[in-house]
């Protein structure tokens, strides 16, 4: 029966945890007064984004987009100012309450801080590969569902992709290109404050109709991210060793600030998402066949879903409920179904500080309507950071994450079945939505039949109130860190980290769906009710020894540590099929009852390493060493007596600061020239057990004896190991005129070696193959960032920032003697159409497959001697997948305190197969349909040579496309630039302060997103609607929600 289950413990330990930290931080004294004021350059333009902290202290915060702060200082404390490419400045408050300060750029100076892996906070000019900085600000004024999809187009090398599937969904996120072939984890690291994570998709994979249940990053609010940066490199991440082969992005949460008044944040988003309907149907010819319309009722069901009838004339034509209606089109089928779909978020954050303890609490709650009837999705965060001065020498630092989720009937994408989309896209414009909405039930209380396809192609008005998908997730993160200096050159950190997960999902697909209400034996009612729920922990527990030491010339900053990381996920399914009850969806009440149990164990110990080495602060070098230990690959010892589960993760880097030894260059403010290589792993792919036997116990006894069978089809291999990722790396960074026009381009070459396939065996072994480690694949690839400043005044400032990235991703090997693998064959599925996605040795990664026209020696296509297709014998390739060429393009306007920004990003160079076109021209609805009406005489040559004159009725002409998987019309560049976002963000924290003493901060924004698509070459569909997350489905083009433009409008206030 449906109902809300929550375990009991995390209440509880959200009870404990608030207990303890609520009196203290209520207890902290806030004593320091506020300090405005504002920064400039030296033509008075306002500088945002600078660095205000009060010194000796941990206490700071960044100026505003017009370079506006509000700061907690002692009458007596100094105030630093900081910014790349600025000469850092210090200001005596001296018991002021406006300070106005002028900033002068300097050459060479880059003293920008960022975290890195394991949260060390390093300068930026020390690090030898490539890492970005999210400008946080963008993030939270272009806010979306799930955070990563405000990054699209943002990052060179960062490829963002959301799904169009529902208010929730997730992304697929990839960091240069896939290290991974199908099956493998190829999203990056998530790090958030210490605690790293998958990325956890649970996007639909095609086959069937499948729903987007999202993915880890729900976990995130926006208004909680003090920093990200986006470690893009295997050397970036490789101290994570087996968890490092796709980079990582790390997040760290806010925790107040020291030495503060206590102070109440509040921030309400209202954003309103418009379908954007790229369909243009033809509305010439309605329902039918061979020019006809329906006669009869009948015949109205039998061809319903074809559009191969008489031209539409307004004329009463009987249609699927035996009711006449006007023959003609519904031309806005979609924005009449389709509604607008609205999120509301708010967030209140109450923070403060006293001399050694900081803290900031917050809570926020998204409610959204997604644009299909009856999907929402709700989201409550609660988030806490503690930071500590507990004595001179010993520093305490928490944060706390707790996160519900509830996802309501999240659209059934990716594949043709009951889902609104597979309908809406096949069936004829002759159908009205209202005609739809009005006639669903028919006189047995089941379905009213619409065609002869009910089961695959489902009026949506039936399924509106009678199937339903409901999930609720729970998630609790937590961090604890220690750290005592045992003199100022030594120090040692301990750090736990725990990541709870509670998720509960039930689903059903109600009776009278293409098939009689009760069962073929008349025992029940026909349907099913399936219940899953997991509980996930996972632990990480590390130390770090760390030492700091200036010798001469020479800086040397190295640590020693270790991390334990475990993970105990358990899962329960139950299902039931038919009913004794109607309408009643419980196990209780089921008749057929399934049940499955599972648990996954796994565990890795770490020995990791790193040495920081510098020589007058213009040479450096970056050592890391990492060790992982194994639970998975550790066989028993009857079958490998001396297991390697052990494997090395090295990695070297070095960054040389060239502008230091050329001073007196004018135009050349800061020059660094980086390089580095990482060997680093990757674990996917190898299951807890599956390197051992699995046995299945049978339900009936032998006997009184039980029998258990053998339940691995694939031969357990106990000599598998991770597969290994080398990447080389060279960049260049630069600051040229006073920081008005910079650089930063990296060329990058990565290796996969080792990587794990299923290698195919004789039937004859009893299995149908053996994980091995055998293929290889490479990526290579550009990445460039260009920011400059053309325009530049007191009260007027114009930049723009450019970052494109060319990756090319290429097959090495893959089993011994094998030159090509067939990911996905989709028109095998039985609910996709054509073509299939394959690795071929040698070519581009991601390769789409099909048959072609068959052609003769010059190149003609043959006919049939009815003047019919003719398909190759053999599938051809019609490209790559993959996006070679992506990037983005963000202007930014700053007049005073009124900014926009205008932003527009693109991808290049990828094929695509579209199930829409495909389905559109067989049924008749498509623009492409229109050709050959009274009959198709296609320009090809007969079989004796002559050239084709014969005429094919256009319906059984345009299946055999389907039938003999000819793709050559249906495979599309995918190409595409759009407008993504336009903001306009107007900043009154100077106007507040001057007018009220409690209003320290307020700034209203309102953003679009999704603009305008400038560029498209695929018809009817918008080129990013895709169904699925996951590296199985690219390429594929079939049955999604459609696309949204969104209208937001956000407001900032600080107390």
């Amino acid at each position: 029966m449906r109902k809300n289950i929550i375990p009991a413990s995390l209440p509880a330990m959200g009870k404990q945890l608030m207990l303890l930290v609520f009196p203290l931080c209520f207890s902290i004294k806030a004593y320091c007064q506020i300090v405005t004021g504002k920064v400039t350059d030296r033509d008075g333009k306002g500088l945002s984004g600078i660095s205000v902290i009060v010194k000796g202290s941990t206490t700071g915060t960044t100026t505003t987009a017009s370079g506006q702060f509000s700061i907690a200082v002692p009458s007596t404390g100094v105030l630093q100012f900081t910014s790349i490419g600025y000469k850092t400045l210090e200001v005596s408050v001296s018991g002021r309450k406006v300070v106005n300060v002028v900033l002068s750029t300097t050459a060479g100076n880059l003293n920008e801080v960022i975290v890195t892996a394991l949260g060390i906070r390093k300068e930026s000019r020390k690090l030898g590969y490539a890492a970005a900085t999210v400008k946080v600000d963008e993030i939270t004024q272009n806010r979306t569902t799930n955070v990563m999809k405000s990054l699209e187009g943002k990052i060179a090398g960062l490829d963002i992709a959301p799904p169009t599937a529902g208010a929730g969904a997730s992304n697929r996120i990839r960091l240069r290109g896939q290290s991974g072939f199908n099956g493998q984890t190829n999203s990056p690291l998530i790090v958030i404050n210490g605690l790293p994570m998958d990325q956890g998709t649970r996007s639909a994979e095609g086959g069937s109709p499948a729903t987007d249940q999202g993915d880890n990053l729900a976990q995130i609010n926006q208004d909680d991210i003090e920093s990200m940066t986006v470690l893009k490199g295997a050397t970036a991440a490789a101290l994570y060793g087996s968890r490092a082969s796709n980079g990582a992005i790390i997040i760290t949460t806010k925790s107040g600030a020291k030495n503060s008044k206590f102070g109440v944040e509040f921030t309400s988003n209202f954003a309103a998402d418009e379908i954007l309907d790229f369909t243009n149907y033809q509305t010439e010819y309605g329902t039918g066949v061979g020019g006809k319309r329906p006669a009869t009722q009948t015949e109205a069901k039998s061809n319903g879903n074809l559009a191969w009838g008489a031209k539409h004339d307004g004329v009463p034509t009987v249609q699927y409920d035996g009711v006449l209606r006007p023959y003609s089109a519904d031309k806005n089928r979609f924005k009449e179904f389709y509604r607008t779909g609205t999120s509301f978020m708010n967030t209140v954050a109450l923070s403060g500080g006293g001399a050694s303890t900081s803290y900031r609490i917050s809570f926020s709650n998204l409610d959204a309507n997604g644009i299909s009837p009856d999907n929402s999705y709700h989201k409550k965060v609660f988030n806490l950071g503690l930071n500590s001065q507990v004595t001179k020498k010993l520093t305490l630092q928490a944060n706390i994450n707790y996160t519900h989720e509830e996802n309501k009937n999240p659209p059934l994408v990716g594949s043709q079945g009951i889902g609104f989309s597979s309908f809406l896209h096949r069936m004829p414009l002759t159908l009205s939505i209202e005609t739809l909405k009005t006639s669903v039930v028919g006189p047995d209380g089941s379905l009213f039949s619409t065609n002869p396809f009910d089961g695959l192609l489902t009026n949506p008005y039936y399924l509106i109130g009678r199937k339903f998908d409901y999930t609720k997730r729970d998630r609790l993160l937590g961090t604890v860190s220690v750290r005592y200096d045992f003199f100022k050159w030594l120090y040692l950190q301990g750090r736990v980290n725990a990541d709870f997960g509670y998720n509960n999902n039930e689903y059903n697909t109600p009776h009278g769906v293409g098939a009689p209400l009760r069962n073929d034996g008349n025992t029940g009612w026909r349907g099913n009710y399936n219940i899953n729920t997991s509980f996930n922990k996972q632990m990480n527990m590390d130390f770090l020894l760390g030492t700091t030491h200036k010798i001469g010339n020479f800086t040397i900053d190295g640590s020693f540590g270790g991390n334990m990381y475990t993970v105990n996920n358990n899962n329960t399914s139950q299902g039931v099929t038919d009913f004794v009850v109607k309408d009643v969806y419980s196990i209780a009440n089921g008749i057929t009852k399934t049940q499955d149990y599972r648990i996954y164990r796994w565990q890795v110990n770490s020995l990791y390493a790193f040495a920081d080495i510098g020589y007058k602060n213009f040479l450096y070098l970056n050592l890391t060493d990492r060790v992982d230990y194994f639970s998975v690959l550790t066989p028993p010892g009857e079958v490998v007596a001396d297991p390697n589960n052990s494997f090395n993760y090295p990695s070297v880097s070095a960054s040389f600061i060239f502008s230091e030894l050329l001073p007196n260059n004018k135009w050349l403010n800061f020059g660094k020239l980086r390089m580095s290589y990482a060997d680093v792993g990757n674990a996917n792919g190898v299951d807890p057990f599956s390197t051992q036997l699995k046995y299945t116990m049978a339900q009936q006894l032998f006997g009184t004896y039980p029998v258990a069978t053998v339940d691995n089809t694939i031969i357990p291999n106990p000599k598998i190991e991770p597969y290994r990722v080398s990447e080389k790396e060279i960049g260049l960074e630069l600051r040229t005129l006073n920081n008005r026009l910079n650089f930063d381009i990296a060329v990058y070459d990565k290796r996969t070696n080792g990587q794990i396939l299923e290698v195919p065996l004789s039937s004859s072994t009893g299995y149908s193959s053996i994980k091995a480690n055998v293929a290889k694949l490479k990526n290579t690839g550009l990445e460039v960032m260009i920011d400059g400043t053309p325009v530049k005044t007191s009260n007027f400032s114009w930049n723009i920032s450019a970052n494109s990235a060319y990756n090319t991703s290429k097959v090495l090997a893959l089993a011994p003697g094998q030159t090509r693998q067939v990911v996905v064959y989709f028109n095998g599925t039985g609910n996709e159409f054509l073509g299939s996605l394959a690795y071929d040795v040698g070519k581009e990664m991601n390769q789409l497959i099909a048959k072609t026209y068959l052609r003769n020696a010059k190149g003609e296509i043959m006919l049939d001697a009815q003047g019919k297709l003719q398909a190759s014998a053999t599938e051809v390739n019609f490209g790559s997948a993959n996006a070679k060429l992506t990037g983005g393009i963000t202007n930014t306007f700053q007049y005073k305190n009124l900014s926009l920004l205008i932003h527009v990003d693109g991808k290049f160079g990828g094929k695509v197969f579209s199930s829409t076109a495909l389905n559109g021209l067989r049924s008749g609805m498509s623009q492409a349909s229109l050709v050959g009406r009274e009959g198709v005489v296609f320009d090809g040559v007969l079989p004796n040579g002559s050239k084709n004159t014969i005429s094919v009725e256009p319906r059984t002409f345009y299946s055999d496309y389907r039938t003999k998987q000819i793709a050559d019309p249906f495979v599309f560049s995918s190409d595409f630039i759009k407008l993504r976002n336009i903001t306009l963000s107007y900043d009154l924290t100077r106007l507040m302060i001057k007018n009220t003493k409690f209003v320290k901060g307020l700034t209203l924004s309102a953003s679009c997103r999704n603009a305008a698509v400038l560029m498209k070459h695929i018809p009817d569909v918008d080129p990013e609607a895709f169904a699925s997350s996951s590296d199985s489905r690219l390429g594929y083009e079939q049955h999604t929600e459609p696309t949204t433009r969104t209208f937001g409008l956000n407001l900032n206030v600080k107390f």
